[in-house]
């Protein structure tokens, strides 16, 4: 059977991917020259001349992908720059959508997305399983970025968090601190309770007892905890983890305000804390940071791959974390 003219004839013909016929057409200099060769060869024999049908057929309607995260934390920024390097190799266009993690302000970028008729979205959600099923109901091609929310049916690209938690624990414990709290960080968010899972196990076996005052991603909730933790006639910690760096910047402002010094009287760890951008002025007794980077990457990856016609069921990827220690 003669292969058909169109975008995945041409592929097909040229044994190459539907992608790399779009960069012959677009960005033909990031082409190895074998390839360009095939697709050229494959071309000239369909006599093939790309038009809007086929384009349609590599990239949806419209060229246009989307994320919607909270782009004032470094966390979300950064996979932003993963997700925008890959966008423009693969020649779309992007929207961003800063919700602040807020429900309401979610639903409205989804919203508005689904009417500008995007061919894909990458979501750090709110945690509202409304929200996600918005779009699983529209069939939107989606991939959610850390959070892996049950019965959603999307493709999740996510850090190891249980690793993480119970590597930085251990990691702590094998400096001889002894009294570990573990702080901030929603109830409810997969991530945050595969880390706690990891933390608990790590203190159980070292015959320690797990502390856990949990609040929000935010510095007033690193703060307010800490504060409180202190005021009170627990015993006494010798070192606190942050569930994120905003966190552990309240967590320092907090034992400032208290008369304490962080590493001499309270040592403080954290999850994803950047010392550039969170301006902590003394380095943290271990940092454990997810690849966010590489994350974005990743979700672009395999969005681009759903809008592209694979449908097989949802897929995880789970990227390591890597433990900085100082």
């Amino acid at each position: 059977m003669k292969p058909k003219s169109n975008i995945k004839g041409v592929a097909k013909a040229a044994g190459v991917s539907p992608m790399t016929v779009s960069r012959y057409f677009n960005h033909p200099n990031k082409l190895s020259p074998e390839s360009l060769e095939r697709v050229e060869a494959a071309v000239k024999t369909l006599n093939y001349v790309p038009n809007n049908a086929a384009r349609t057929l590599l990239r949806g309607n419209s060229g246009t992908l989307a994320f919607i995260g909270h782009v004032a934390h470094h966390f979300d920024y950064t996979i932003l720059r993963g997700i925008e390097d890959h966008v423009y190799e693969c020649n779309y266009l992007l929207f961003l959508c800063n919700a602040d993690s807020a429900r309401k302000k979610e639903r409205h970028f989804i919203t508005g997305l689904l009417k500008q008729r995007v061919d894909g979205i990458i979501l750090n959600p709110s945690y509202n399983r409304d929200n996600l099923l918005v779009l699983a109901e529209h069939h939107v091609p989606t991939v959610v970025v850390d959070p892996k929310l049950p019965d959603i049916p999307f493709d999740v690209v996510r850090g190891d968090s249980y690793e993480a938690g119970y590597d930085l624990t251990k990691t702590l414990l094998g400096k001889g601190f002894k009294r570990i709290a573990f702080i901030g960080g929603p109830k409810g968010v997969t991530s945050l309770e595969q880390r706690l899972g990891g933390y608990t196990t790590a203190m159980k076996e070292a015959s320690a007892t797990p502390i856990t005052q949990l609040g929000d991603y935010s510095r007033e909730s690193g703060f307010n905890i800490t504060t409180q933790l202190f005021s009170s006639r627990s015993p006494k910690i010798d070192c606190l983890i942050a569930a994120n760096g905003l966190v552990a910047r309240g967590i320092l402002m907090a034992l400032n305000t208290l008369g304490l010094n962080h590493p001499n009287d309270v040592a403080v760890a954290a999850f994803d804390a950047t010392e550039e951008y969170f301006g902590l002025e003394t380095p943290l007794a271990a940092n454990m940071v997810q690849p966010a980077y590489d994350l974005g990457q990743c979700a672009t990856q395999l969005l681009i791959e759903r809008i592209q016609g694979f449908d097989g069921p949802p897929r995880e990827k789970v990227l390591p974390f890597k433990l900085v220690t100082f």
